[in-house]
């Protein structure tokens, strides 16, 4: 029966405030079990209230019936948009008959301040100033002001050069933590938007905030403190509409007052230092009396402020942490690494000094090898107990030592909190080998790490910048497994902010001011990165708005590159010298890799000058690598299976070269050393036909993990996985995009389903693994696939979500168009002379 669209959003959220798309684009699953099911039309309705939507009217928009089977990214068409205006809308779709389905439950998008005459408020501070070895207590700033009646809707902008935590009469707001994300503060700064009328009453109301010095004025993980700004900086902005309909706004200015707080220092990275004796638990209510506090100070700032576009960093549940060792230090241990802070719940006495140190490793002794940052407390002393947890600071670590005042073992109970953006599952993967169930649930660990307002490289401490390498080589798998288009769309904007003068991109953005090497292009594959997150957005989400967005920037960073190698052949060197044949040969060849992407962009943007341009620079840039790096015979001149792997995965060679080329690629992999399991090696074997190398090259890396520290990379090494994640759905599984780049078959309309069993001769001992399961979650619907082998034979069974199809392509090769609905495949096993099991026909799907 044709059902009710699920799953509204909008810009890739649910129900988001403070928006700041002129167009907002919404989304939303057609909903109908019946198979082969499609949606032909549907019908948008928007409304200034939930009232006139559950009538049915759409006072500021009714789309009328549109004749389309999309799902995604449709703009809203209705009345213009202004400033902190709430539209509730909902949606019904028309199947393949043209019959209506129910109405959709209602949903929202509320739009921020859209301009900058929008904004009353100012950027206040105060006059505490720290210094960039050490920084100062975190100050307490705060409003007090009186309202004549009841508030029936309030809203809450706010942003920070710095971090802020914000109260209204004693209520904390929102459930963000390290608030706002880092960006390059010399050109914008997020703001975030919180409803905040429940907290809000007749009489007098005080608004406080926290500010701390964050990634603005503290240490970034890389160099000294104060890179942007010496002293944290507040904007807030309190709009209310009260019950007589009388609006109010208060907005940061001259008449807030600050003053010291219990936290006596907070860094990022240095750690976090607070006396629980100078607590005030009533500091933003009235009864807090504020004769004490002082004057703050005005500043202008240049930079932009836009609304956050993706979810916010968040706290998980507290992971209790065991007691390992209790002299001379007590040592605890975490099942697994945790980006984070710990919570301590203590019982000692007034003044109680509690130092914490953290660590990912452990000396052979038991001691901690810290890698930076100590948070310390010093106790109020309370008879029920107390709870220390950091608010401003954050810490890589498996293994945490706490030292003072404690006399006994048991008067402190130790547990950690991550912290981690609220991105939500969109794919999961699992089979019946334990280490690479085990491989994937510590790859989906490292990637949550990796999310965090910017792409971090991993936990420790230099590793916690925005690391194009590490973004670069996660990208795919980041999209299998998260719903993080809103995530990409935020970096991205990163960035365009980041593009140097030349057109090309630093190794970290966004790049902390007043480093040499961070104001120069990265290299390949690093400062193509850009041009390969647009696509793979596009091509995932059905996101042609970044296309649209970013081509120009696209279109300066080929500038650039044609401007410093004339002759095609591209060089990491910063100096613009040959580098090493090898890292030309592998920088060249993601040179053509980006420009046929730069020619794809242009072509479904219509650009057809830039498609033709492009089209032209990759042909040019292929014949001067074949010159440079290939011999006649077909032979590359680096010894690298990477290489070899890469011009074949890339379409470098000519058909006749890959005959000399692809045994010299099969001979690395076959010599049984460690090969670090990039995606271009496991898919170019496994297009080869040699799934029994790629799933050679995967196990060997399941061994390599036991053997090393799982969960954390060594400074400057890009984090290792991309390859095995995105592998293991693509083909393992085999859930991938279709190879049709038209729209009508994009993000997932379409999706090829080609599943890679271990099975023939190359498995003598049998397959390694027998079965699989896995699922995604795409802008178009939850796709799922099993498949399990057994005495008798293959079974495949495949769900495909409405309004869409999947190719099937069974191991004997034999292709299966489907439409919605769910199917299932049999493949039986025959014996052929030689007693090796052989693939016989599908048996009929249903």
């Amino acid at each position: 029966m044709l059902g009710a669209p699920q799953r509204l959003r909008c810009e890739y959220l649910e129900n988001p405030l403070g928006v700041d798309e002129i167009r907002p684009r919404l989304s939303w699953w057609a909903n109908d079990p019946r198979p082969a099911e499609i949606q032909t039309a549907y019908q948008i309705i928007a409304a200034s209230c939930l009232e006139l939507l559950a009538l049915d009217e759409g006072d500021f928009w009714d789309s009328g019936r549109v004749q389309s089977q999309q799902t995604y990214n449709v703009e809203y068409l209705g009345k213009p948009l202004i400033s902190e205006r709430r539209v509730y809308w909902k949606i019904r779709t028309y199947d393949s008959d043209g019959m209506p389905s129910p109405w959709s439950e209602g949903a929202f998008f509320e739009m921020g301040l859209l301009t900058s005459e929008d904004w009353r408020a100012q950027w206040i501070g105060a006059p505490l100033i720290g210094s960039r070895a050490s920084g100062v207590p975190v100050p307490l700033l705060r409003r007090e002001f009186e309202l004549t009646g009841a508030t029936v809707s309030a809203r809450l902008h706010i942003s920070a050069l710095g971090l802020y935590r914000a109260e209204i009469n004693g209520n904390r707001i929102g459930d963000g933590e390290l608030t706002p994300s880092w960006t390059d503060y010399d050109k914008r700064v997020e703001y975030q938007t919180y409803d905040v009328t429940k907290y809000l009453r007749a009489g007098d109301n005080v608004l406080g905030v926290l500010l701390a010095d964050g990634w603005y004025a503290g240490r970034t993980g890389r160099g000294e403190r104060q890179q942007y700004g010496r002293r944290p900086l507040l904007c807030a902005q309190l709009s209310l509409t009260l019950a007589s309909g009388t609006t109010v706004v208060i907005a940061t200015d001259a008449l807030w007052r600050w003053r010291p707080s219990w936290i006596i220092a907070a860094d990022l990275v240095s750690g976090e230092s607070v006396d629980g004796r100078q607590f005030a638990a009533a500091w933003s209510t009235p009864e807090c009396a504020a004769q004490d506090w002082s004057e703050v100070t005005l500043t202008e700032v240049a930079a932009e402020r836009v609304a956050t576009t993706a979810p916010l960093i968040k706290s998980t549940a507290a992971v209790t942490a065991t007691l390992i060792s209790a002299s001379p230090q007590l040592i605890y241990e975490l099942p697994r690494q945790v980006l984070g802070r710990i919570r301590l719940a203590l019982h000692v006495s007034e003044g109680a000094l509690i130092r914490v140190r953290y660590a990912d490793r452990l000396t052979a002794e038991g001691a901690l090898i810290a890698h930076g940052g100590e948070d310390s407390y010093t106790a109020q002393g309370l008879a029920e107990g107390e709870v220390f947890e950091p608010a401003f600071s954050l810490h890589g670590f498996r293994y945490v030592e706490v030292s003072g005042d404690i006399f006994h073992e048991d008067a402190v109970t130790v547990s950690a909190v991550a912290l981690r953006q609220a991105i939500p599952v969109a794919g999961e993967f699992v089979c019946d080998h334990a280490a690479l169930n085990s491989l994937q649930i510590g790859l989906n660990e490292r990637l949550r790490n990796a999310c965090f307002g910017i792409p971090f490289a991993g936990c420790a401490t230099g590793l916690r910048t925005g690391d194009t390498g590490g973004a670069f080589v996660n990208l795919a798998t980041t999209l299998l497994n998260f719903e993080s288009a809103a995530f990409y769309g935020k970096w991205l904007r990163d960035l365009a902010d980041a593009q140097l003068a030349d057109g090309g991109f630093p190794e970290v953005v966004p790049a902390p001011p007043g480093f040499d090497d961070l104001s120069r292009d990265a290299g390949a594959p690093r400062s193509d990165v850009l041009v390969q997150t647009a696509w793979r957005l596009y091509r995932h989400c059905g996101d042609r708005r970044v296309l649209e967005r970013y081509f120009p920037a696209i279109k300066r960073f080929f500038t650039g590159l044609m401007g410093r190698y004339p002759n095609y052949i591209r060089s990491n060197d910063p100096q613009q010298q040959p580098a090493g044949v090898a890292d030309d040969l592998l920088a060249t060849a993601w040179y053509y890799n980006s420009a046929r992407l730069a020619a794809r962009i242009a072509g479904v943007l219509g650009n057809l000058t830039e498609l033709e341009e492009f089209e032209g620079l990759a042909a040019s840039i292929r014949s001067a690598f074949r010159r440079r790096f290939v011999t006649p015979d077909g032979r590359v001149v680096s010894d690298s299976p990477e290489a070899y792997a890469l011009v074949c995965a890339f379409g470098m060679l000519e058909a006749t070269e890959y005959r000399t080329a692809v045994p010299e690629l099969l001979q690395h992999v076959e010599s049984g050393g460690y090969l670090k399991p990039t995606f271009e090696i496991l898919d170019t074997l496994t297009q080869l036909g040699r799934l029994d190398l790629a799933y050679q090259v995967l196990l060997r890396e399941t061994e390599h993990s036991r053997e090393t520290a799982v969960g954390e990379t060594a400074p400057g090494e890009q984090i290792v996985g991309r390859g095995i994640g995105e592998w293991l759905f693509t083909a393992a599984a085999g859930m991938d995009l279709d190879r049709d780049l038209s729209e009508r078959h994009n993000a997932y309309r379409r999706m090829r389903i080609q599943p890679r069993p271990p099975l023939g001769i190359g498995f003598p001992e049998g397959p390694p693994l027998r079965a699989v399961e896995a699922s995604l979650e795409t802008v178009n619907g939850r796709y799922e696939v099993a498949w399990q082998i057994d005495d008798d034979g293959f079974e495949l069974s495949v769900r495909v979500p409405c309004n869409c199809e999947a190719k099937i392509i069974m191991p004997d090769d034999s292709v299966h168009d489907v439409v919605a609905g769910e199917h299932e495949f049999v493949m039986p096993f025959s014996e052929a002379g030689d007693g090796i099991p052989v693939l016989r026909e599908v048996a009929q799907a249903t």
